[in-house]
């Protein structure tokens, strides 16, 4: 039998140990005020939980719990992902590094079994925020959330996410 929307959503939050809770830009009182109420029950139950509202939060709120908690931008993870295209090459590469204590720098040496690699064979990219679960509130729109939607957009596509909203 399958699960309704809303016992899919009571799983997804069960299964997860970090939550990242988001809201529209510039929130009003109902936006901030769910956000931070949902942090502190899903911290009563064990969860990790960030809050990030980008835009101007109206300092009226300075009363609600967890309001000096609100981040403004997500971060990315302190991960570096260096990708190779093997096309050209095959699978079989030998990797090393060398390291320059003077100039504080490390050099990561690839050599192909056979052919050669070109700098356009290689990009490099900060990993993403890593969550559990995305939970979206008062907004049905990802592109309402500010700079994080236009900065990470694949965290909506390969972090569970649900949505919730009222309008």
């Amino acid at each position: 039998m399958e699960l309704s929307p809303k016992a899919q959503a009571v799983e997804l939050i069960k299964q997860a140990k970090s939550v990242l809770v988001l809201s529209h830009n510039d929130p009003d009182g109902d936006a901030l005020g769910s956000s931070l109420a949902l942090k502190l029950a899903l911290e009563k139950i064990g969860k990790t939980v960030d809050v990030v509202i980008s835009g101007r939060i109206d300092e009226t709120f300075a009363f609600l719990p967890g309001y000096d908690q609100v981040m403004k931008t997500l971060t990315s993870s302190n991960e570096l992902f260096i990708t190779v295209d093997t096309r050209a090459t095959g699978e079989e590469l030998k990797l090393g590094w060398k390291r320059f204590p003077e100039t504080h720098q490390i050099k990561i040496i690839i050599t192909p079994a056979k052919g050669s690699l070109v700098p356009e064979d290689v990009a490099i990219e900060r990993g993403r925020p890593t969550y559990d679960l995305v939970i979206i509130l008062d907004t049905s729109s990802i592109e309402l959330l500010g700079s994080i939607s236009q900065d990470f957009p694949d965290l909506f596509y390969e972090t569970p996410t649900i949505a919730i909203d009222h309008h």
